[in-house]
């Protein structure tokens, strides 16, 4: 699955949960040897576990197998 991909499954995620991009805000970002996600909570009200957990449920880490 690429990062962009994994990007659009967290909005998907958080759109179902009722909150819209004017409350958090989801961003990736490719550089030579990886890519990241950024997710931005914008509104107070929306709870950190809850979006920890939707953002960790699509993290993937992957290390060289020779030098880790």
């Amino acid at each position: 699955m690429t990062t962009k991909e994994r990007a659009k499954a967290i909005r998907a995620a958080l759109k179902a949960k009722g909150w819209s991009s004017k409350k958090i805000s989801v961003r990736t970002h490719s550089y030579s040897l990886g890519a990241s996600i950024y997710v931005t909570i914008k509104d107070a009200s929306v709870p950190l576990k809850t979006v920890e957990k939707i953002a960790k449920d699509q993290q993937e880490i992957r290390r060289c197998q020779y030098s880790g």
